[in-house]
Parts: C-alpha cells; sequence; structure tokens
C-alpha cells in the first residue's frame, strides 16, 4: 500500500509494516482481522504460531545463531478509536491513513493513529519477516483488546511463554523505561430516578459540551484539562429552579482508559425559558473558558433543537438528584506519590454516563500504585451511590507491575542506550496500566522492561508518532536483542 511520503522513511521495512498494520481494522473488542492476518503472516513464513479462543498470537522464530535462551517480546493488536467530529470513519471497516507532519511526525487524517501500539506490532512483525538480524530465538506475543481492560493478557495461558524475559513494546518515551506500572479496576454506578411522561408543552433540547483536547485517563490524567461529563453537569446543576428543566437521556458511554473531549444531554424545558436558557450556557461557556484557559482553549457549549419522541422524562425532583449524583462523582488526581516526585499514586476517570429511562448509569476507572488507595476510591464511590440510592460494582481489575531496577534486562537495557546514545535513560512506573502487570501474575519471576517511541496525545485524534525517536527506538531494540 501507499501513503505518500511514510514510503521514505527509514528503516523501511519497519514502516512498511506499519502502514500494513495500519491498514487493518482492529478496534478494541474486534481485533478478529488482526489476528487472521498474523496466522496468514507466520503461515507464509512456516513459523510456528499459536492462537487462542479470544484471539492472542503467539508466533515463534527460531535464534539467528546458536543462542538457546528465547526472550519474548509483545505487544497489543488493538487501538482506541476516536475520530474528529463530522469524519465518517467506520473503524469496522476503513483503514487508518497516516501522513507525515511537519517533516518530523507521523499522524492520521482525524482519527487515532493506533500507534499505540500499532508500532510495537509493527516492530515485531519486521523482526519475523528479517533476514540478518542478530537475536536469540523469539517468542513475538500479539495480545488483544488491552485498551478496555487487558482482555487478552487476562486470558492468556501462561504456558505458552518460555522465556524468563520479556521486552514489551507499549511504552511512549525512547528516552524512558517503565520498569512498573499502576494497577487499576473499573467501577460502575447505577442508580434509577423518580420519572414521568414528557409533560406536554415542553420542548426537547440538545445541550452539548465539545471541542476538549481529552488524553489517556492514566497519562494524561495530571494535565488539568477538562472532562466534558463534569462540565455538563456543572452546567446543568447551576441553572436556576425557575427554568424547570427535565432530564430526558444521555447517551455518553465513554472508554474507561480515555478522558471524555464531549457529552450531550437530551432535556425538556418550557419554550418561555429557552432566550434564558443560551444566555446562561453562554455565561458558563465563558466560565469554563477562563478556568481552563491553556488547558482547555478549545470548549464549545452548545444547545440544539431535538427531534421530539414521545418517551418519558425524569421528573424536577428526579431531575435535581441525578445531576447531584453526576458532581458527586470524582474525576481527576486524588494524590501525587511521596516517594517519587512527579508521579500520580492514584486517580479516578469518569469516563461515561448514560441516562436511559428512570436508569442512570455512571462508568468511571480508578488507578493507583498501592492497592490500599485504590481498594479506599473504590470504597468511597460505593458509598456515594448508596447516598443517591443506587450502587456500585467493581470490573476488570488488573494487577499493577512491582519496579526492580536492579533486575537483570533493565541494567543491561540502561547500559544499551548509555552506549547507543551518550545519555542515562529515566527509569519509571507509569501511572498507566500495562500488560506487564498481568505477565508478572501469571508467570512468577519474570523479567519485564517496558520501552518505545516517542508519542503524544494518544487515545485523541490528535495522536502523532515521532519519526525521529522511531529510529532511536528501532536501533535500541537491535542492540538489545544482539547481547541479551
Amino acid at each position: 500500500m501507499s501513503a505518500g511520503s511514510l514510503d521514505r522513511l527509514e528503516p523501511a521495512l519497519l514502516w512498511h509494516w506499519f502502514l500494513e498494520v495500519c491498514s487493518v481494522p482492529r478496534e478494541s473488542g474486534a481485533e478478529e482481522r488482526m489476528s487472521d492476518f498474523l496466522e496468514r503472516f507466520a503461515s507464509d513464513r512456516a513459523l510456528e504460531c499459536l492462537r487462542d479462543r479470544v484471539g492472542n498470537v503467539l508466533i515463534r522464530k527460531p535464534a539467528s545463531g546458536s543462542r538457546s535462551a528465547s526472550v519474548a517480546l509483545q505487544a497489543h493488536t488493538d487501538m482506541v478509536a476516536e475520530s474528529l467530529p463530522g469524519i465518517g470513519h467506520d473503524f469496522s471497516r476503513d483503514p487508518i491513513v497516516p501522513f507525515v507532519e511537519e517533516g518530523s511526525w507521523v499522524t492520521a487524517r482525524g482519527t487515532t493513529l493506533g500507534a499505540d501500539n500499532g508500532m510495537g506490532v509493527a516492530a515485531m512483525l519486521t523482526l519475523l519477516d528479517s533476514e540478518g538480524i542478530t537475536h536469540p530465538p523469539l517468542e513475538c506475543l500479539f495480545t488483544v483488546d488491552e485498551e478496555r481492560g487487558m482482555v487478552g493478557a487476562r486470558q492468556l495461558d501462561p504456558s505458552w511463554l518460555c522465556s524468563r524475559r520479556l521486552i514489551n513494546l507499549d511504552s511512549e518515551s525512547d528516552t524512558t523505561f517503565f520498569i512498573g506500572c499502576a494497577g487499576g479496576h473499573d467501577t460502575t454506578i447505577t442508580a434509577s430516578f423518580e420519572s414521568c411522561p414528557i409533560p406536554s408543552g415542553l420542548l426537547l433540547r440538545e445541550v452539548s459540551v465539545e471541542g476538549l483536547r481529552g488524553g489517556h485517563s492514566g497519562v494524561a490524567i495530571d494535565r488539568e484539562g477538562a472532562n466534558a461529563i463534569c462540565l455538563l453537569s456543572r452546567a446543568l446543576s447551576g441553572l436556576p429552579e425557575t427554568m424547570g428543566l427535565h432530564l430526558v437521556g444521555m447517551g455518553n458511554p465513554g472508554r474507561s482508559n480515555v478522558i471524555p473531549v464531549s457529552a450531550s444531554a437530551a432535556v425538556a424545558l418550557p419554550e418561555r425559558v429557552l432566550p434564558k436558557l443560551e444566555a446562561f450556557l453562554l455565561r458558563k461557556l465563558e466560565e469554563f473558558r477562563t478556568e481552563y484557559r491553556n488547558a482547555d482553549d478549545g470548549i464549545l457549549m452548545t444547545c440544539r433543537d431535538r427531534e421530539a419522541q414521545a418517551g418519558s422524562c425524569l421528573t424536577y425532583s428526579g431531575t435535581r438528584r441525578a445531576l447531584d449524583l453526576l458532581l458527586a462523582v470524582p474525576h481527576g488526581v486524588t494524590r501525587m506519590s511521596s516517594v517519587t516526585p512527579g508521579l500520580v499514586e492514584t486517580s479516578t476517570n469518569l469516563s461515561g454516563v448514560v441516562l436511559e429511562g428512570p436508569v442512570l448509569t455512571i462508568f468511571t476507572s480508578q488507578r493507583s500504585s498501592l492497592d490500599p488507595a485504590r481498594e479506599d476510591l473504590y470504597a468511597r464511590l460505593a458509598a456515594i451511590a448508596r447516598l443517591a440510592g443506587g450502587s456500585a460494582e467493581i470490573s476488570m481489575e488488573y494487577p499493577g507491575w512491582n519496579p526492580d531496577p536492579g533486575a537483570g534486562l533493565v541494567r543491561l537495557a540502561v547500559s544499551t542506550f548509555e552506549e547507543l546514545f551518550g545519555i542515562e535513560p529515566t527509569l519509571l512506573s507509569v501511572h498507566a496500566g500495562l500488560e506487564c502487570g498481568m505477565f508478572a501474575r501469571k508467570v512468577p519471576g519474570l523479567e519485564m522492561l517496558s520501552i518505545g517511541p516517542e508519542i503524544r496525545r494518544v487515545h485523541t485524534p490528535e495522536e502523532r508518532l515521532s519519526i525521529g525517536s522511531t529510529q532511536r527506538f528501532w536501533r535500541l531494540l537491535l542492540r538489545l536483542l544482539e547481547r541479551v
């Protein structure tokens, strides 16, 4: 396939396989075509290949020389599917279209790029397809559905891995090695409120908040940007009682690892108060823009006509109680680490909200490097739910990965990096979740390291991959495989 100037990037084979990965639809939860692609790839090269029922694929390649101790490489095949309004991209069938921007970055046309973790997948395909690269026996593990709760890693049969060293290719900075990560889980709050038929004479409108920057809920949670659901609930809650607003519906399920960039609510209210509503929303918009200046400069708030539909709404008192619940649910950093300067210890993301009939469902996710802190945060959310007459349920729990800076693989990677680039890499435990935590639970004693090229604005349509950083990442990976 061709994508203009990407064809001229070096190393050519690595970018070729990245383009091939971009051509395969692979939204989280729908990676079947990518798993099929990997099986065909292995078959065409007579490489040993395993595939399990959820779609994980393991491809083995013999050593280029006489070494017998194997090394596992790992990346996830799925990508977060986000696009700009009006793009019309169908992630179930349309390829990602990458291009070079400003000569030094690769990005996509109006969608997430999927370099998280498509470049890791491409690196493994390049190694498996290449001759003349020095490496030990390789176990290349391609996991599915990482972005929605590490489903592939969670279901992985640990007997697949013979290696006792694993290099995860899912980091986002070529000068930083991740050697630990936070654990996490999702919490869903459900509550019912008084409802009634939509009173006659009321008009339906859709109030929306749009234009936010968002970001990865682990990596960007401390950016101090806005959350669209939080802004929407604040605006609606602030409306004077005399407006008599009723909530009709909300349909923003979101994704647990994405800070919401847009949110909307269908409301019913008397026609006479429409001018007051529009004036109030304009004032709130100016307040929000002042509050989030520099962090989120593109906030938009609109009030549009909504086609009338027969159905119900929350009563006025039910509306107030539902908005109170939304206001009470926290979002953002709850504690910074007292051990590692600048590291988020514990956070929560208000990722989605759906109102259907009388039932309000709020989707959240929590992360922490300390399990007790994460458990306490869940207890707080459960208490908030109970006070609203609802309940909270935990799901998609995943373990953290305890850092070991003295591990042999880590020390080797540090010395190799210094030899190649003349500087010392940064060793960090990341606030985001990594599949390494799941592997550490399944394979005790497994030495691990996470590396990758520089990727910015992941999980948003502004995602971009550094070309120079990708080249450095590739050099480091090749030299590590020579020495490991």
